[in-house]
């Protein structure tokens, strides 16, 4: 049993090392690479312009954009990424060329924990996504928007009513009006009335919790994927990402099951 413990004691910090050496030589050798990038500021060898990166990173992209032009390349632990800085730039590639550049760099905390791979916006280019893309622009395109002129109206009308009663609170009601108006498009109405709703509340808290894992710095494991394979009980945003994937599915399968509810009692109704 001693010997054991000795042996295990002995290896495993080698087994460690070993690991971080492997991961480490990756990075060197990604760092390396010669290949065709736009104009970017340059970086250090293997970490790359991870030190150039700010808090308020439109600061940092915006002066960017002046000095080497709309699109930017920088290098984050030997992962490239290129940034977009005008709607032009981003139109061109990934509208009018979007079989060659939709594709885009995996956010694994996004793409395959919190949203459990079932996210349109951090899904790889591929047969299922152009399905769900095309549902989306047939329910989102120009033309398609006047059919939810009567929920904006209703909604507009509940926001200035709100503000009335309490202009002291007009941020609050703002929020209640993009949340409620965002729900009764996918789910149908009726609006989210109160801005106490419960439901307000989670949507909100959903949105905000998506939004901070997608930027680009949050979560080294989208610079280094081979941290992923790492057990739920080693790392805490994998268990974080699992425990909210299944809190916000239950979220949105009661809003999906209501919505059904509701359109069989409108059909029942109508007879």
């Amino acid at each position: 049993m001693t010997s054991t413990l000795s042996e295990t004691a002995y290896l495993l910090p080698r087994a460690f090392f070993s690991s971080f050496l492997l991961i480490f030589l990756g990075i060197v050798v990604q760092s390396f690479k010669k290949r065709k990038y736009p104009p970017g500021p340059r970086g250090l060898p293997v970490l790359g312009n991870v030190f150039q990166l700010e808090e308020k990173i439109w600061i940092p992209f915006n002066r960017w954009k002046i000095q080497f032009g709309p699109i930017v390349y920088l290098n984050v632990f030997g992962k490239p990424l290129v940034i977009l800085n005008t709607y032009e730039a981003a139109a061109d590639l990934l509208d009018k060329r979007s079989n060659i550049y939709s594709d885009r760099a995996p956010n694994i905390v996004v793409r395959d924990h919190l949203t459990g791979g079932n996210g349109m916006a951090w899904m790889d280019y591929s047969d299922l996504w152009r399905r769900m893309y095309q549902v989306s622009h047939d329910a989102l395109h120009k033309n398609a928007v006047k059919l939810y002129h009567g929920i904006q109206n209703t909604e507009a009308l509940i926001w200035i009513q709100a503000l009335f009663r309490e202009p002291e609170r007009s941020q609050v009601h703002t929020r209640r009006l993009g949340t409620s108006l965002v729900s009764s498009v996918i789910y149908g109405p009726p609006p989210l009335k109160s801005a106490n709703d419960p439901a307000i509340a989670l949507i909100n808290e959903h949105g905000e919790r998506m939004t901070i894992a997608a930027l680009p710095f949050t979560h080294l494991v989208d610079f280094i994927p081979a941290l992923r394979h790492l057990p739920s009980r080693m790392v805490k945003w994998k268990r974080d990402a699992e425990y909210w994937y299944e809190k916000d599915s239950r979220m949105h399968e009661t809003m999906c099951n209501e919505a059904k509810q509701r359109s069989v009692s409108r059909s029942t109704s109508l007879g």
